[in-house]
Parts: structure tokens; sequence; C-alpha cells
């Protein structure tokens, strides 16, 4: 079983990641259907997720779960909060009953470095250049915080750039946090937490509070 990380953070909230090893069909039994997905890597990790999500929390109707506006699946009893995100054979999943959340993994891609100006700004940029790592880990830093921010929001209509803003960050061996600021309706403070995890960045959020 490819449960390759799992943490506590609270009673209330948890994270996990899985390792895709197996065939659809496993996914399929576990959680009661075949993801209507051309694509068969998507849809192993559609399933996959929902797989790792059911795990995490027992309770939740995996069946019933509906998109909002902007297609990030939701449980219409509004207990359960959670964010989902895949980057080629690995799903991370995020759970909490009291908390908005939001994860992102993330695979250094080259691709990052032709996209740099257009998520972010020249502070964030500052911030990333001091930290003693690769541009290509950098960038991944800065975008893989960013889309995590992106999923704790969940409404869309987010400008990666101007928005999302990352102010400080801590980075010891393979662990770190950057204190950002989410500024499209009024200024909220958010630290943003995560890891490197084998070549992967695993970054994740959570406030203690529920943004309806």
């Amino acid at each position: 079983m490819p449960l390759v990380y799992q943490h506590i953070i609270n009673e209330n909230t948890r994270l996990a990641v899985w390792s895709i090893e197996e065939h659809e069909s496993f996914f399929a039994e576990n959680i009661g259907f075949v993801a209507d997905i051309t694509h068969l890597q998507k849809r192993l990790q559609f399933m996959a997720g929902r797989y790792v999500l059911k795990m995490l929390a027992p309770s939740l109707d995996i069946i019933s779960l509906k998109p909002s506006p902007t297609e990030k699946p939701m449980d219409p009893s509004g207990k359960i909060h959670f964010s989902i995100s895949h980057s080629r054979d690995k799903v991370a999943v995020m759970v909490s009953g009291n908390s908005t959340v939001g994860i992102d993994i993330e695979f250094p891609e080259k691709k990052l470095i032709s996209l740099k100006n257009k998520f972010l700004s020249e502070k964030d940029r500052e911030v990333l250049s001091e930290l003693n790592h690769s541009e290509i880990i950098q960038l991944c830093f800065g975008w893989s915080v960013k889309e995590t921010l992106f999923k704790w929001y969940g409404k869309g209509g987010v400008d990666f750039k101007k928005h999302l803003n990352i102010l400080s960050a801590s980075v010891l061996d393979n662990d770190f946090s950057f204190q950002c600021i989410f500024s499209k309706d009024q200024p909220i403070s958010l630290k943003v937490y995560g890891f490197i995890f084998e070549e992967y960045v695993l970054a994740y959020t959570y406030d203690g509070l529920v943004h309806k």
C-alpha cells in the first residue's frame, strides 16, 4: 500500500500523500465508480485522490461531492473541508473539520522558468532569490505556495501576481514556511507550510476559519 506520508496537524486536520502504483480497478473497487475521464493518468490521479480523501474522511460521501463554480469539489453538507492535489504519480490530500485548507504538490518543471514573470512579483522574486536552492526549486516553492493559497480561497478570480504575495520565507533542511498576504477581497495574513518530499515540493495551509 503506497501511503508514503501522513501528518496529523491537529485533532481536526491532517494530510496524506499517496504514490500511485495500482491499476485503476483497485481505486474503482474502493471508491465505487470509474471516473469519466479519457486520459488514463488524469483518471488515475482523480480516482486516487478520491480514494485518499475517503481514507482520511470515512464519513464523507465522495460520490455526492459537487463542484463549486470554480470546479473545486465540495462536501454538500459543509461539514468536511478538503483540498486535493496531484503531480505525476503523487496525490496529496488534506482534510479538516474546522478549517479552510489548501494543499499543493509539485514536481519541479523547467516550464516554470518561462512562466515566472506571470505569477511572481518583484518582491516575491526577491524573497525566493535569498533561498539556498537552485532557481527551479525556488520557482517551484513560489508556484506551490501560491497554488496552495488559491486552493484555500476556492472562489476563483485570483491574480497570482497581484493577489498572492510572499513576504518572507524560512527554509531549514527539507522543511519550509512562507509568510504570505492574500489580498483579493481584504488583506489576510496566512502562513504556508511544507517540505521537499523526494523530488517534490509539497505546500499546505489552514487557518481555523471557514470561508463561505
